[in-house]
């Protein structure tokens, strides 16, 4: 289940329609404000080692949104036809190397505006087919999303902000 869900949503995020950067040029800003660059690239922690590392490599560029799962998931018992797991958080989060961090907080505030928006579309009943990898399905019920400060330490950039939602998820063959 983790490997799936984890990708399902990265890939999603990727995507060049109903991703986040086709959703950053609708994120309205403050006047003056300029429009934050693109991200150069959406990555998770089953296909990228930078959570592991605890570290960005010099040759990876930024910005970046990051998608891994950052708590415990809950799975209900064992020995059914199906095995469900009711309460499975995952996150995304800014990340950026730019010089001003005060910059990088504000780019990551439009960004995740723009992350938002996309997951909202993943979440929509018109996406199942997005929302299933491998018999695994993120259902559509008691999706829960909250903003947060992200507690994510990588060396040499700034994790300004992140969104952690919370999936009912089940495995069709566990």
């Amino acid at each position: 289940m983790y490997l799936e869900v984890v990708r399902m949503v990265a890939d999603w995020f990727a995507h060049a329609t109903n991703g986040i950067n086709a959703e950053i040029a609708n994120v309205p800003r403050d006047g003056g404000d300029s429009a934050p660059t693109s991200l150069v690239a959406v990555l998770d922690e089953t296909r990228s080692a930078i959570l592991a590392l605890k570290r960005v490599p010099d040759e990876q560029a930024t910005p970046f949104v990051f998608v891994w799962v950052p708590e415990d998931a809950v799975y209900r018992p064992v020995g059914q036809a199906v095995q469900d797991a009711p309460d499975f958080p995952v996150a995304a989060v800014y990340v950026d190397r730019d010089s001003n961090p005060a910059a990088a907080v504000r780019d990551g505030a439009y960004v995740m505006r723009a992350v938002r928006r996309s997951w909202n579309r993943l979440n929509d009943n018109l996406n199942v087919a997005s929302r299933t990898r491998n018999n695994v399905v993120i259902r559509n019920g008691n999706v829960r999303m909250r903003q947060v400060r992200v507690n994510l330490e990588l060396e040499s950039t700034v994790a300004s902000m992140g969104l952690i939602v919370t999936y009912s998820v089940r495995d069709l063959l566990p």
